[in-house]
C-alpha cells in the first residue's frame, strides 16, 4: 500500500530528530544527559534514539583497519609476555623521526594514564625522554589533586626541561633531591639515608601506577645524550651482558640485574621493588630498544606497555 503524504512527513520528521540526536552525540560530543535536557526528554529516550539511528543506518560506525591490526598486536603482546595491558600506536604513513614517534607514544600513554588520575592519587615516574613527553601531554584538567613522585634520582637535563614546560604538571611533582647515579657507592649509601630522599621514595611506594621508560645499551642512546653515561661506560656495561636499563639499573637479555654495572651507585627504587608495584607502565619504542624492552618484559618488570606497531611486531617475532 502506498504511504500517504502525512505518513511521509512523520517519517521525515523522525529521521530529522534521529539525525540531530546523533549529531549532538557523535559530532558535538554532548552527553546523553545534555541531549535529553536540550530535547526536553529523558536520558533513556535519547539512548533508544541513538540505537535507532544506528539500526536504521543514519549512523554508520567504521573502524580503521590499521587500528584493528594494532588491537591484534596488543592482544598478542599480552599473551606472549603476560601483560595486563598493551597499547600499540598504529604505524605512521610516510617517514618520521624518533622524536615524532616518541611524541605519538607519549600522547597515547598520557590518555591511557588518565584512568589512574583521580584526586588523591600518587603516580610514580622514572626519568626519560618519552616519560617527560607523557607528563607534558597530560591534560591540565586531569592533574587536579594528583601527585607525581619520582622513583629514582634526577637527571639534570630532564630536571631543567620539566620546569620549562607549561601544562602545570610542575606543581604536582615530588622529586628526589639527588642525582640518579653518583660517583661512589659510599656517597649513594649516605644519600639513601637522607630524610629528603626517603620521604619521596616512601611516597612513590604508595603509587597506584608507575610510568617508566626503557633504555638500551647503545653508545648513541638517550642515557648518553642526557650525560648520564659516557659511550665508554655503555661499552663496558654491554661487555658485562647489559642490554637495557630502567631507573638506572641494568639487566641482561633474560631480565636479570647486572650487578657489576651501576647498581651500587644509583639512588632510587630498585628493579626488584619495582616488580612488586601495581600497574607499572613501560613507554618505549624503536628498533634499537627491542632487545631492552623484551628483556624488561621477560624480567617481569612491566605490567603494561605502550609502544608502536613496528616495535610490537619485532617483540612478537622475538618471542615466537
Amino acid at each position: 500500500m502506498k504511504r500517504g503524504r502525512h505518513e511521509e512527513v512523520i517519517a521525515d520528521d523522525r529521521t530529522s530528530v534521529l539525525a540531530s540526536t546523533a549529531w549532538f552525540y557523535y559530532i558535538d560530543g554532548l552527553t546523553q544527559a545534555d541531549i535529553a535536557e536540550r530535547l526536553l526528554t529523558s536520558r533513556a529516550t535519547v539512548g533508544r534514539m541513538l540505537q535507532e539511528a544506528r539500526d536504521t543506518g543514519i549512523v554508520r560506525i567504521s573502524i580503521d583497519p590499521r587500528t584493528l591490526a594494532t588491537m591484534g598486536l596488543s592482544r598478542a603482546l599480552c599473551e606472549h609476555f603476560e601483560l595486563e595491558d598493551a597499547l600499540v600506536v598504529p604505524r605512521r604513513t610516510g617517514t618520521g623521526t624518533t622524536i615524532s614517534v616518541n611524541r605519538r607514544i607519549a600522547i597515547a600513554a598520557a590518555g591511557y594514564l588518565e584512568r589512574y588520575l583521580q584526586p588523591g592519587a600518587v603516580i610514580g615516574f622514572g626519568w626519560g625522554d618519552t616519560v617527560m613527553n607523557v607528563l607534558f601531554s597530560i591534560r591540565h584538567e586531569s592533574l587536579d589533586g594528583v601527585t607525581f613522585a619520582s622513583v629514582a634520582g634526577g637527571i639534570d637535563r630532564y630536571s631543567r626541561e620539566v620546569f620549562a614546560q607549561g601544562n602545570g604538571v610542575q606543581a604536582h611533582l615530588q622529586l628526589i633531591p639527588a642525582p640518579l647515579v653518583v660517583n661512589s657507592p659510599a656517597t649513594a649509601e649516605a644519600l639513601r639515608q637522607d630524610t629528603s630522599v626517603t620521604r619521596v621514595l616512601e611516597l612513590s611506594r604508595t603509587a597506584v601506577a608507575t610510568i617508566t621508560g626503557v633504555g638500551g645499551a647503545e653508545a648513541t642512546g638517550s642515557s648518553v645524550r642526557a650525560g648520564l653515561y659516557s659511550p665508554g661506560t655503555i661499552t663496558t656495561i654491554s661487555e658485562l651482558g647489559g642490554v637495557g636499563d630502567m631507573l638506572g639499573e641494568w639487566f641482561d637479555a633474560d631480565g636479570n640485574v647486572v650487578r657489576g654495572a651501576t647498581s651500587d651507585r644509583r639512588i632510587g627504587m630498585d628493579l626488584a621493588e619495582l616488580r612488586g608495584m601495581p600497574h607499572v607502565i613501560g613507554v618505549a619504542a624503536g628498533p634499537d630498544k627491542v632487545t631492552a624492552i623484551r628483556a624488561a618484559l621477560v624480567g617481569g618488570y612491566l605490567n603494561a606497555l605502550v609502544t608502536d606497531e613496528e616495535t610490537a611486531e619485532q617483540l612478537i617475532d622475538s618471542a615466537g
